[in-house]
């Protein structure tokens, strides 16, 4: 859109996508995010607003986060491990020459992306699976101040 994200102008501009597609009296329920502006935009329209469910499911699942302290604090943690791998080729190289040493072929840390909510799971679905390897990179590399305990991980 080049016009300012507006109830009134996303409701233009859907108005103006349903009659270019020819969809007129087949459209009767949008999905949109839960912004305030898409849900009063199809409210305009007229037609019944679903909440999108993945973006909901993510918002819950960040709230409950912040309510466990522990657990927050090991994501920021490993959120910066992850951070440091990208970040830093001789650390990345350490990882992948640690990962062929267990005779495994090489697996990059997974990055968390804030608006999904199971990358959140994934990146400690990796972490813990290269714990080993991440560590022996770390110490070789002199950043052994930022290794993680196995019993956090765990508990």
């Amino acid at each position: 859109m080049t016009e300012s994200h507006t109830a009134v102008n996303i409701k233009d501009e859907l108005e103006a996508v349903i009659h270019d597609w020819g969809l007129q009296e087949k459209v009767f329920a949008i999905v949109t995010d839960n912004a305030s502006n898409m849900v009063a935009a199809v409210n305009l329209l007229k037609v019944r607003h679903f909440p999108c469910y993945a973006q909901t499911l993510n918002l819950v699942i960040n709230d409950m986060l912040k309510e466990l302290p522990h657990l927050s604090a090991l994501r920021k943690k490993v959120i910066g491990i992850v951070s440091h791998f990208h970040s830093s080729v001789k650390s990345f190289k350490q990882l992948e020459q640690a990962q062929r040493q267990q005779g495994a072929d090489p697996l990059k840390l997974t990055i968390e992306v804030e608006t999904r909510w199971n990358s959140t799971f994934y990146i400690f679905e990796r972490y813990l699976k290269l714990h080993k390897e991440v560590t022996s990179a770390l110490c070789l590399v002199g950043k052994k101040d930022m290794c993680l305990e196995e019993v956090d991980m765990l508990s």
